[in-house]
């Protein structure tokens, strides 16, 4: 059987190569493919083979952010927001209830993706949830009807990128998701799940079908400055 660790070796001369400014178009292309071939079957990740022989650790790249809501004493809607954004973007998210923040982790690329959404859909949702009802029970409600539709159009969305990626890198989705899991076991080796607060059915079936017409892709940043308006 061929040692991973001779693999690799393979994989970073075939991306030197690829990398090279004198190496001929048709030789890029050929050596690119080559390369994803042995990463897929071998279960490399990107990181590893762009790693040299002496710093081969298997969690470099990984990355923690922690991000704090920008609402102080939200309710728990923002948690379960947190949670959807992370799934949807191969990362993952744990929650610090007592310091009104959660953690994101994963690769920085992926971390800046989830605190993107997590900021601007915050500041939608509260909008959205503090005109439509005036009592904090249905704010919450609606609100968290509103993060079960939005993750699921995070899903759908992320899932649509993620078919144009070449069948021979597919693997490597896994073996990144499988890095990412064991790096934030490392930062949080004890965590709990986080139970929903009483929700009002009504509220919630309103705000999952509000949260369909939500712009996922509404990208003025004028809207970051609606938070001055959150107390």
């Amino acid at each position: 059987m061929i040692e991973k660790e001779k693999v690799m070796g393979w994989v970073q001369k075939l991306m030197t190569k690829a990398m090279h400014p004198n190496t001929p178009k048709h030789e890029v292309e050929a050596c690119e493919l080559k390369a994803a071939q042995f990463m897929a079957k071998y279960k490399i990740s990107m990181t590893q083979a762009t790693q040299t022989q002496e710093s081969s650790d298997p969690l470099k790249g990984l990355e923690r952010e922690d991000t704090e809501f920008i609402e102080t004493g939200r309710s728990d809607w923002g948690y379960f927001l947190a949670f959807g954004i992370a799934r949807a973007f191969d990362c993952k998210c744990v929650s610090m209830k007592w310091a009104n923040r959660v953690s994101f982790m994963g690769y920085a690329d992926d971390i800046d993706t989830c605190k993107w959404f997590f900021d601007y859909l915050q500041i939608e949702i509260y909008l959205w949830a503090e005109k439509y009802n005036k009592r904090k029970k249905e704010q919450n409600s609606y609100a968290h009807g509103m993060v079960t539709t939005i993750v699921d159009r995070l899903k759908s969305l992320y899932n649509k990128v993620e078919e144009i990626i070449p069948s021979d890198c597919r693997a490597l989705i896994v073996v990144k998701k499988e890095k990412v899991k064991q790096f934030a076991k490392i930062q949080f080796p004890n965590t709990v799940p986080i139970q929903a607060n009483a929700l009002s059915r009504d509220s919630f079936y309103k705000g999952m079908v509000d949260g369909k017409n939500l712009d996922l892709a509404n990208h003025n940043n004028a809207k970051v400055n609606e938070q001055q308006k959150i107390a």
